[in-house]
């Protein structure tokens, strides 16, 4: 599905907006506001008694989650096509793609480096 959304996009393979604020900031609000809001939020309900946090996931797994939160493509640019005027919307795009990449990248290297909790035995499904 990315691969369709990307090659929809109309993006410009071009990196000039990089340090365009409009770029910068949807990178930040994929890349580290969409797992501090996972972390946090996950947090406060713990702590409220709301929820309960199973006792083999640990809360760096859930940090690796937060991380592979911040990929979205196919509705933020749907979104940002809503929100965005035309001469903004390539730079919010460049965001989007790019915290996708960094939030896939952090979060698969994050659970990568988790020690395996030991495997578990298969179920018999008979």
């Amino acid at each position: 599905m990315p691969l369709f959304a990307f090659a929809n996009a109309g993006l410009p393979l071009s990196l000039g907006n990089l340090g365009n604020s409009v770029t910068m900031a949807v990178f930040a609000g994929f890349a580290l506001g969409k797992p501090i809001g996972v972390l946090t939020f996950s947090w406060l309900a713990v702590c409220a008694g709301i929820a309960v946090r199973p006792a083999d996931l640990s809360w760096r797994l859930l940090a690796g989650g937060g991380l592979l939160a911040g990929i979205g493509v196919t509705m933020a640019l749907f979104i940002a096509n809503l929100a965005f005027s035309k001469s903004l919307i390539d730079s919010a795009k460049l965001g989007i793609f790019l915290a996708s990449v960094a939030s896939a990248v952090a979060g698969l290297a994050l659970l990568r480096l988790l020690p395996s909790q030991g495997k578990r035995p298969q179920e018999d499904l008979r």
